[in-house]
């Protein structure tokens, strides 16, 4: 910035837009808490590490395409607990992904938000999709790709058909 422009800023300050009602202060915002639990195969056990978000209301899975108004996420803690803080006031569907599991889980209930509410959901289960054991299973569903790993080929193995021409 040349001098010029820094006199121009600081004659602006301090900007407006903190005071816009669309820029809510902390104390007017909400806080959910509550804790998750995972039932699959075997005893109910908390969700461990799981994401857990506040997106607009929608089908189980909608929050990983819903682009419109705002998504508040956390991770759950060891025990499954759970809080999201700083939510704007407005209407929310609690949605989890769970590493190792199918599906979604969405809790159906809408969690309305207040300027300065503190909404406790308590415990929440997620009954697993599964109707049986898993036969067979390519990667782990956690939603990456990480356990793949694509070698480099070897050289007398690559059929040079689909190399392109710069390369034979």
């Amino acid at each position: 910035m040349n001098d010029d422009q820094t006199t121009a800023e600081i004659a602006k300050w301090p900007y407006e837009f903190p005071l816009s009602p669309d820029f809510p202060y902390f104390r007017q915002r909400g806080l959910v808490r509550g804790r998750l639990f995972v039932h699959d195969v075997g005893p109910t056990k908390p969700a461990r590490s799981v994401y857990v978000s506040l997106p607009l209301p929608g089908a189980a899975g909608s929050w990983q395409d819903n682009y419109k108004g705002y998504q508040f996420c956390t991770e759950a803690g060891q025990d499954g607990s759970f809080t999201i803080s700083g939510v704007r006031a407005g209407v929310y569907n609690l949605y989890a992904s769970v590493p190792g599991i199918i599906g979604d889980f969405k809790h159906n209930v809408y969690i309305i938000i207040k300027p300065g509410s503190v909404i406790q959901i308590g415990n929440l289960v997620y009954n697993s999709l599964r109707n049986g054991p898993t036969l067979w299973e390519i990667g782990i569903t956690d939603r990456t790709g990480s356990e793949f790993y694509v070698p480099d080929p070897t050289p007398g193995l690559i059929n040079k058909l689909y190399l392109k021409s710069t390369q034979k």
